[in-house]
């Protein structure tokens, strides 16, 4: 016997209809053919329905024979996204055509009466408004007729559509929809069953979009829920699932089960388990919030260049492609890029030179209004180059800029825990305003790691015991000030030996410990050969996102010492205006210290014998 071939008897539940009422979408007796990839190929009994797949095993074409007949093709775009839908009685006569242009759906109908040339554009706004453009032009004439109107759309519970109105509240025609548990149209009036031939000519004309939201195919009494056909009579999807999405439930071993068996609670918003649809986005913040760990540099921040590599990885990831790779590492690259400007203009205004971006190592009104700006552009740049809108976007990263300081507050001091609120954030703003939960999502998990946490001017906090017992904790201001490592060391030099590290610096007792490391640091073999510059360029290298150039030009003016002059050259005096000029430039900002008590010695006791 084939192996592929079936037999299948229907109904679901004997109660529900009489066994021959409803040939291939409904009961009776039925053979089905599966191809090799677990697709529903055809189904046959007293009409016939065939189907066809892309190499995505996306449905092609659906062409029912038989009683209401009917035929109905699909053609998708780079990213699987559907671009064109045809539909008509046969293979041949394809009459109705609607191309999906972003939010707006451009339908091309065939002519009606007097009117020939007709087009409607319909814009579905966030789920409960659809404004309808129609033009036609009168047969024999070269007049066009434009006409607009708008409908609101009511749901149930599911997210199912219910009742359509027109602007005064009136139900307009073909504005009622019900459907049963699994979501098979039903008399709206009784909830009765209906025939194949009903729902096969149910008008569509005000939506397509049924159960659950999703777009229906009447004609072959089928559901299109982006992923899989579904087919609300069996329950059951037309394809397996790629993925088993909780190896602990049972259900999910039946990767043609609609949404674990209970279609009451829950809905499927992609045609996929969550974790097929969406594992690719997952793995990229995955890797976006262990990169700092992988590199190194938690609590310190990525540099540019590791930034970029972790944006190319992440985005390949997400898009499986080289054009992705590319994408996530020009957005991790000027995410980044704009941390480094607000954070020199911070810098600059630690020396006195304000400006309307900063002031005092802090960022003003305008600087913060300004950043998250910068951010929001950003962020609508990305989303274009994914498929998403630019507006899309701007709201996402700029929603994460502007609330995430204080929202993010909430996930504490954890970068991995941070990063992933910035997703949940990002992700929230995007599907609020219309776009992909994704898109949004991998948006504000780069935004995070690459800009804030790879510029921590006022964040952080750094704990030191101290001999006493007391718990020393310095919160806000630089790290340099948090970690009495007025230098930004690695490590000590001299009889400065530091108590242990942040991230990539070190951590000393006290900021006379910090400072008096820099000078025996200058004298040690790895710089006290070397000019100024270029010893600059060891200590704050370029790789780590720095500027050596600019670095030394600032020694030089605050100190007069010329950057190709030997340090080993140096008076005492000179070196140590050298170590004030290292701390001004790496920015010595004072936070905020809080003490916290001994924990007290409790009185030793003696044990009862």
């Amino acid at each position: 016997p084939n192996p592929r071939l079936m037999e299948v008897h229907t109904p679901r539940f004997q109660s529900r209809r009489s066994p021959d009422s409803r040939s291939v979408a409904g009961g009776g007796r039925k053979h089905v053919r599966y191809d090799a990839n677990g697709n529903q190929t055809s189904a046959t009994g007293s009409a016939s329905r065939s189907i066809s797949y892309a190499v995505h095993n996306k449905p092609l074409d659906i062409s029912v024979t038989g009683p209401s007949a009917s035929h109905t093709r699909y053609r998708y775009g780079p990213n699987r996204e559907i671009v064109t839908r045809l539909d008509g009685a046969n293979v041949t006569a394809l009459t109705t055509i609607v191309r999906y242009v972003g939010g707006v759906e451009v339908y091309q109908r065939p002519n009606q009466g007097i009117e020939t040339n007709r087009r409607e554009y319909k814009r579905n706004l966030a789920g409960f408004l659809i404004i309808n453009l129609r033009a036609h032009t009168p047969s024999g004439q070269s007049t066009v007729v434009r006409s607009s109107d708008r409908r609101f759309v009511f749901k149930e519970k599911l997210g199912s559509t219910d009742v359509i109105t027109d602007a005064l509240g009136a139900v307009v025609s073909g504005g009622t929809m019900s459907f049963d548990a699994w979501g098979e149209r039903r008399s709206d009036s009784d909830w009765g069953s209906l025939s194949r031939g009903q729902i096969a000519g149910f008008n569509s004309e005000q939506t397509r979009k049924g159960y659950t939201g999703h777009e229906m195919v009447d004609g072959a009494g089928l559901i299109h829920m982006g992923g899989r056909l579904y087919d609300a009579h069996t329950g059951r999807f037309l394809s397996a699932d790629p993925l088993i999405q909780a190896p602990n439930n049972t259900q999910s071993f039946h990767r043609c089960s609609y949404v674990m068996n209970n279609p009451m609670n829950y809905t499927d918003p992609t045609g996929y388990s969550w974790l097929s649809d969406n594992w690719r986005t997952v793995a990229s913040i995955a890797i976006t919030v262990f990169a700092p760990y992988a590199w190194g540099v938690v609590g310190t921040g990525m540099t540019m260049t590791q930034a970029v590599i972790t944006g190319m990885v992440s985005g390949a990831v997400q898009s499986g492609s080289l054009k992705g790779a590319l994408i996530g590492g020009f957005s991790a690259g000027m995410f980044h890029g704009i941390g480094d400007v607000f954070q020199s203009a911070a810098d600059a205004s630690k020396t006195g030179a304000g400006s309307m971006f900063a002031k005092a190592g802090e960022l003003t009104k305008t600087g913060v209004a300004a950043k998250i700006g910068a951010h929001a552009i950003a962020g609508g740049v990305m989303s274009t180059p994914q498929g998403g809108k630019f507006g899309h976007g701007f709201i996402s990263a700029g929603v994460v800029e502007a609330i995430g300081p204080k929202a993010l507050a909430m996930a504490g001091k954890n970068e991995a825990a941070q990063i992933v609120a910035a997703a949940v954030i990002g992700g929230t703003a995007s599907r609020l305003a219309g776009g992909k939960f994704a898109n949004g999502a991998v948006t504000g998990a780069f935004q995070w790691a690459f800009n804030e946490t790879a510029h921590r001017l006022q964040n952080g906090s750094t704990e030191i015991t101290r001999d006493d017992g007391t718990i020393e904790t310095r919160s806000g201001g630089s790290r340099a000030w948090r970690n009495n490592n007025p230098g930004n060391m690695v490590a000590g030099a001299g009889d400065s030996v530091p108590i242990g590290n942040d991230g990539t610096f070190a951590v000393f007792s006290s900021y006379e410990a910090g400072f008096n490391a820099i000078v025996p640091n200058l004298h040690t073999p790895r710089y006290s050969s070397l000019t100024v510059l270029d010893a600059i360029s060891t200590w704050a290298p370029s790789s780590d996102g720095n500027d050596p150039v600019a670095y030394a030009a600032k020694i030089q003016q605050w100190t007069g010492i010329a950057t190709n002059t030997v340090i080993n050259t140096l008076t005492d005096t000179q070196l140590i205006s050298v170590a004030n000029a290292i701390q001004r430039a790496e920015g010595f900002i004072v936070g905020t210290i809080t003490i916290t008590p001994a924990p007290p010695v409790l009185p030793a006791t003696t044990p009862h014998p």
